[in-house]
């Protein structure tokens, strides 16, 4: 009889296939012009659409060198799996930190929402960044407590960014957006919450 395939393992380093490798440097192009932006496109979707042949070495190469590209292409598989790898490089720091909260905002493991909100207490301010408009991708009204918090938040950018995830998201009021506008130190955070609080 024979026996069974072993367990899908992400530290096993997939075998090579030439679509996958053909696809997935379609869909890392660099490039911005019309004809490139579609080509990638449907090589993403013809990843996902593949992903018994495509997950397994996607994984392996965001574990192996979590590229802002990467990471986008991974979180487009939306699987369980991912969460961790996604967690390490919001929390990483870098370019790819961005990347990795949009992914993780998008992904419907609930322990990418987990990591999200842990995340809003890292020393980085990028990665606070990057986990709160993660939150404000979720769409999840459940962490309005943790994203109004991070208005008090001393550094400008975070505040900036909990002003538009907690607007975004009904966590702040017209009221709330007032008094940010009128009261906060930093000129961006004021300009923004004035903006949102006339918002219809």
């Amino acid at each position: 009889m024979t026996p069974p395939p072993p367990p899908f393992s992400s530290t096993a380093a997939p075998a090579g296939d030439p679509d996958v490798d053909m696809h997935l440097g379609m869909a890392l192009n660099p490039h911005g012009n019309r004809p490139d932006l579609a080509q990638k496109a449907a090589s993403i979707q013809w990843l996902v659409d593949h992903a018994e042949r495509a997950y397994p070495i996607v994984l392996a190469r965001a574990e192996a060198t979590p590229s802002v590209g990467l990471v986008s292409v991974l979180g487009r598989f939306a699987r369980a799996e991912s969460t961790p790898v996604l967690a390490r490089a919001l929390v990483a720091g870098g370019l790819a930190s961005g990347a990795a909260g949009t992914a993780l905002g998008e992904a419907p493991d609930p322990r990418a929402r987990a990591a999200l909100i842990e995340a809003l207490g890292h020393t980085d301010v990028q990665v606070v960044t990057a986990a709160l408009n993660g939150l404000r991708v979720r769409g999840d009204r459940s962490v309005c407590a943790d994203v109004v918090a991070a208005t008090r938040h001393p550094d400008g950018e975070v505040r900036w960014m909990a002003v538009s995830a907690g607007a975004a998201l009904g966590c702040l009021d017209r009221a709330a957006l007032r008094a940010l506008a009128e009261g906060d130190a930093d000129p961006y955070v004021r300009k923004l919450a004035a903006r949102l609080s006339q918002a219809p």
